[in-house]
């Protein structure tokens, strides 16, 4: 067997980063597992790995939890073996964890090397910068907006309802999106 050791850089405004090194037999739950530890938060909330590329863009998702129609679990973490993810040799991957607060790790391989015996994996190797509180980030909402299909930077629309100034085209534009929503949930 190999290992993998993976760069995790947290989205935070000073430069905060892990590095994990895991089998390569283990799955995206056992890296997430680690990451949430090795970031001190806390786990309990939604949360999505995306298979990336170079432009960091998502790819195949897989939840922590089973959110299938089909209840059949195939693209949950626990499921998603790394070595068969692992198709380049700085393969990424992103993760979003905390749907309202949307924190992103941007998870990369380092390398590959042979399995060391008697080291129990993963591991966290590498620890640069403090640990964040996980609730320091407010939720807001773009983020909300966010959680229906993108991350940070990813939404282009702000809707502030609250503000009297709306122009009346922002508020179809936001008819618009939900009714597009809306016809999405009909059709499953």
């Amino acid at each position: 067997m190999n290992a993998f050791k993976f760069r995790v850089l947290i989205d935070a405004t000073e430069d905060v980063f892990r590095d994990i090194e895991i089998s390569s037999s283990q799955t995206l739950q056992d890296l997430y597992d680690c990451i949430v530890t090795a970031f001190e938060f806390g786990g309990g909330v939604m949360a999505s790995f995306y298979v990336s590329n170079d432009e960091w863009e998502k790819g195949k998702e897989f939840t922590l939890l089973d959110v299938s129609d089909a209840g059949d679990a195939k693209n949950t973490m626990a499921k998603a073996v790394l070595n068969d993810l692992v198709e380049e040799e700085n393969q990424k991957f992103l993760l979003v964890y905390d749907f309202m607060r949307m924190w992103c790790f941007y998870v990369e391989l380092l390398e590959e090397k042979p399995e060391q015996k008697g080291i129990a994996y993963p591991r966290v190797v590498l620890k640069f910068g403090d640990s964040l509180d996980e609730n320091s980030k407010e939720i807001s909402d773009d983020a909300a907006f966010g959680a229906l299909g993108g991350i940070p930077g990813d939404n282009d629309l702000n809707f502030d309802m609250d503000d009297e100034d709306d122009d009346e085209d922002e508020k179809d534009e936001f008819d618009d999106m939900f009714n597009e929503l809306d016809g999405h949930s009909e059709e499953r």
